[in-house]
Formats: structure tokens, sequence, C-alpha cells
């Protein structure tokens, strides 16, 4: 009796562990796909955050204002106190790039936009299964950007034929200040009316689309 007793009672122990044991399992992987899920929220969060940073540093066009200064203040550089056409044009055939370039660089919040831009990205590489979606689209977004907020959109507006209308406006000055005034004016409208023109709705859309995907 004693032995059955024992049996009976080391099958209820044996069963016990095992009971425990498994519910051991279920609670850390609950526990797992807890913390799982909440890496993936704050992820989201995250890209959700940043995008809507992005756009606001889209919408609020500083960045384009600083840039047109600080490119503005690299040309200066290259110049002498008087004012003269066929230098100007000799500096920026030989070194537009490099002003427009240097003057970006030294943008902070050029600086800042491509922090938020990496930082959005590599959260969107966490993501996996249909979730890889928002990966595509801050791609998509960081593609437009970098095209739209770049020194290429001061390049463009540094063609000899669309400077005509600068030299026109500056045939009263005698001195370089009064030039790099006229200057840095022209590249902030025109960048503004490119972006504008170009890319708002594009980045607009996108932005929309990831906090719709995202809820």
């Amino acid at each position: 009796m004693a032995n059955i007793v024992d049996i009976i009672f080391s099958s209820i122990q044996v069963s016990l562990i095992i009971v425990t044991f498994l519910f051991m399992i279920s609670t850390y992987k609950r526990q797992i796909d807890r913390q799982k899920a909440e890496r993936i929220k704050e992820s989201i969060k995250t890209i959700m955050m940043e995008t809507s940073l992005i756009n606001n540093i889209l919408k609020e066009g500083s960045i384009l204002i600083s840039a047109s200064r600080n490119i503005g203040k690299e040309l200066r550089s290259y110049m002498n106190e008087d004012f003269n056409k066929e230098k100007i044009e000799e500096i920026l055939s030989k070194s537009k790039p490099m002003i427009c370039i240097e003057g970006w660089n030294n943008t902070f919040l050029s600086r800042e936009l491509q922090k938020k831009i990496d930082l959005a990205r590599r959260e969107a590489l966490t993501l996996h299964g249909s979730l890889e979606i928002l990966e595509y689209c801050v791609i998509a977004l960081s593609r437009i950007v970098g095209d739209s907020y770049s020194p290429m959109i001061f390049l463009k507006l540094l063609e000899p034929e669309l400077l005509e209308e600068v030299y026109e406006d500056s045939k009263k000055i005698s001195n370089s200040n009064d030039f790099i005034f006229i200057f840095t004016n022209y590249l902030f409208g025109n960048s503004t009316k490119y972006f504008l023109n170009g890319y708002y709705d594009t980045v607009n859309a996108l932005n929309e689309f990831i906090e719709k995907f995202a809820v």
C-alpha cells in the first residue's frame, strides 16, 4: 500500500513539475511576445515621431533660408570688396559645387534633418513581415528629401542663364555685400519655389500614409 501511495505521490509530483514547467514556458513565451510587441510599438512610435519632425522641418522652410545665407557667405569669401560680375562668373565656373556643398554642410538644420532620417531608417529596419512596408516608405521619404533638400537644388539655381536676373538686379550696386544680399534672396526665393512645386505634396502624402498605416 505504501508503495502504491509513493508511486501515486511521485506521479503527482512529476505531473506538477511538468505542468509548472509548461506554465513557465507559456508565461515566458507570452512575456517574450509582449516584449516583442512593445519593441515594435516603440519602433513605430519613433518612426512616426521622426517623420513628423521631418515633415515640420520641410514645411517650415527655415532650412532653405539658412542654407541660402550660408552659400552666400561662402561665395562672399571668394570675392573682393568691389562688385565685379566677370569675377563672380569666374568664381562660380570653378568653385560652384564646393560653394554649395560647404554652405549646405554648414547649415545646422541640414545635419539635424539627416539625423532624423537616419534614425527613422534604423528603426524601420527592425520591423518584419507586413510592417516592412514602413521601411520602404522611409527610404522613399529619405530619397525625396535628399533630392529636394541638398546642395543639388542650389547647383541648379546657379546655372549661368538663371543668374542673369541676379546680375540684372545688381546693375546699380558697386560693392560685394550688396550683391550677396540680392544673391541670397534669389537663392531662397527660387529654392522655395522649386521645393513647393515638386516635392511638398509627395512628402506630405508619404507622411500621411505612414500615419494611417501605423495606427
